[in-house]
């Protein structure tokens, strides 16, 4: 790996810090999370302000902190689900996995969605999910899922859902959560 790659690649996975200036949060957020974070304050209508890498979030309240820790808690479980499902071929409906990513709704809200993008085709006629007859004979379909791309995602979620706890943790906020240690992901 080339040390421009590699420095990258550790600038992409940096700790996430989330610290108190004032009354302002400002979490240090990776360029590739930033819009899926400024969407989700936007759709709530809370003031944020961008600046390089650094998101600030003005006077939020504990309870904005507390939905975006949640609704990290909820990626990392569907990150980790799309990983898990990598090569899964047939669901209980019949058809392959289809990545699973979080959509957000306004007032801190989100609901579940599913990729539409199409499958990887792979011709493999001794599969027992191969496509058995038609123009697709002998394919066998798989979601289309980035084993790196989901990875960065999951650990770029698990940081932040840390910093955020941490955060709160010592403003002495009662939250009851769970701490994701990123070294068994």
């Amino acid at each position: 790996m080339k040390r421009k790659q590699l420095f990258i690649l550790v600038l992409s996975v940096l700790f996430i810090s989330c610290t108190k200036m004032e009354n302002d949060v400002i979490l240090l957020v990776p360029y590739s999370q930033q819009e899926e974070i400024i969407n989700y304050f936007n759709k709530a209508s809370i003031n944020v302000q961008v600046n390089n890498s650094l998101v600030i979030i003005h006077s939020p309240a504990n309870n904005v902190l507390i939905n975006l820790l949640d609704y990290q808690y909820a990626n990392i479980y569907l990150n980790k689900s799309n990983l898990v499902n990598l090569t899964t071929t047939r669901t209980q409906d019949g058809t392959y996995y289809k990545r699973k990513y979080l959509e957000v709704l306004p007032n801190s809200k989100y609901r579940i969605q599913e990729d539409s993008s199409i499958p990887k085709k792979i011709y493999d006629p001794t599969h027992p999910d191969s496509i058995k007859e038609g123009k697709d004979k002998g394919y066998v379909y798989y979601p289309n899922i980035n084993i790196e791309d989901e990875n960065n995602k999951l650990k770029n979620n698990v940081f932040l859902y840390n910093s955020i706890l941490e955060y709160l943790k010592s403003r002495n906020i009662p939250i009851v959560s769970i701490e994701i240690d990123q070294n068994s992901i």
